[in-house]
């Protein structure tokens, strides 16, 4: 694909008023033939469990797709519209048109199902982009040149979803089930004498299954202002199906306090993830920080290796205006650490990555945000678009 400047600017500049301020909402008249405004029929399709669309689009930059468009559509919905106390399911499709040639299309759904005893988290992803490899470690991502002995085309695709089911008043115990594909082309000549590379070659379907159990307590799970999430995840990759055998241990740590119970929003949200892979892993698979919803600022896949963790600490806050943009309007700043080792124990201490960032959100429903934020790393920094917050 081929898209120039020009016609991206022009494009987003049409689409960016129209995205920001628009939302859908079906629901049309009162019952006694009143008509009602926007606002009201926003308000009546919330309380009656109808379907929201809220789209956006906008110019965007990051350290991996360089100047792009990024816009989608925000789909939020309750699954049983007499349930009056079900949470409203919401399914983000999010799509990435770069100068540099890439597309990049995906939805992140999270729903809720049968008096929220049930709820299912899925990841649905399609990539056709140029991408970078560095090699695997924390040296190979500090050291290795960008652009010339990096660059290469990857197309990936993935379909994975998470079915949780409610076994008491706050855990929840389901399955994981993940299905993915990397195939490289245009590798340079760095990478075509990786080990890593080597050994797994071009192309890598992975087929895996596992167990899950979380502990929550998040008053809105898409955008917490108090409670607990804690999850541990382990996936058996090779036992139906796939080209490789290895497992991957996740263990994610998130909690959420509200700084100011008088005025909701400004709330202190802090996450540890661990992601941990065992077995012979290719080198698409492996664990690796920097991304849009962890330390915001390094480039996609930059800094991989068998063991990572990191942590973020995050203020956001929510503006109390008057008018319509600043009742909708927020900010966000947060201060993160990431690290990576090829074992367990220096992956929690050795080769850190700093991070920190601000942000800017707006409100398009409901505590669902469009988000906009700007993070720096070491010799790095990014600029990000996108639904709901980063965790």
């Amino acid at each position: 694909m081929n898209f120039s400047f020009t016609r991206i600017v022009s494009l987003l500049l049409l689409l960016a008023f129209f995205g920001m301020h628009c939302t859908v909402a079906y629901a049309q008249e009162s019952n006694d033939g009143i008509q009602l405004t926007k606002k009201e029929k926003k308000e009546k399709a919330i309380r009656e469990g109808k379907l929201l669309i809220s789209p956006y689009a906008a110019p965007s930059y990051s350290p991996e797709l360089s100047l792009n468009l990024a816009g989608g559509l925000l789909f939020t919905f309750r699954t049983s519209q007499r349930d009056t106390a079900l949470p409203r399911s919401s399914a983000p499709l999010s799509f990435t048109i770069s100068t540099n040639g890439s597309f990049i299309l995906s939805s992140f759904p999270t729903t809720f199902w049968f008096h929220d005893k049930l709820r299912i988290n899925a990841a649905l992803q399609y990539r056709n982009q140029k991408d970078n490899y560095f090699g695997v470690g924390y040296e190979n991502g500090l050291n290795t040149l960008y652009p010339d002995s990096t660059t290469y085309k990857r197309k990936y695709w993935q379909l994975q979803a998470k079915p949780m089911y409610r076994i008491s008043k706050k855990i929840f115990l389901g399955v994981n089930v993940d299905f993915n594909n990397t195939m490289a082309t245009d590798v340079n000549a760095h990478m075509s004498k990786d080990p890593d590379y080597l050994l797994y070659g071009p192309n890598n379907y992975n087929a895996g299954v596992g167990l899950a159990v979380s502990l929550d307590t998040r008053d809105f799970p898409q955008n917490a202002y108090k409670g607990l999430f804690l999850n541990y995840t382990i996936t058996y990759f090779g036992l139906i199906g796939g080209d490789n055998d290895y497992k991957v241990s996740d263990l994610e740590y998130r909690q959420y306090f509200n700084v100011n119970k008088t005025k909701p929003g400004r709330i202190l949200a802090v996450i540890f993830k661990g992601r941990y892979c065992f077995d012979s892993i290719p080198y698409g698979e492996l664990s690796y920080v920097g991304s849009p919803n962890d330390i915001r600022g390094y480039r996609i896949g930059r800094f991989r290796d068998h063991f990572t963790n990191f942590i973020v600490a995050e203020y956001r806050h929510k503006f109390q205006g008057s008018s319509f943009i600043a009742q909708r309007s927020g900010m966000v700043t947060w201060l993160g650490f990431g690290a990576l080792a090829p074992d367990l124990e220096d992956s929690f201490t050795k080769n850190t990555l700093p991070n920190i960032g601000v942000g800017y959100r707006f409100e398009v429903q409901p505590r669902l945000n469009i988000r906009v934020d700007f993070g720096l790393g070491r010799e790095s920094n990014g600029l990000y678009f996108g639904f709901q917050e980063a965790f």
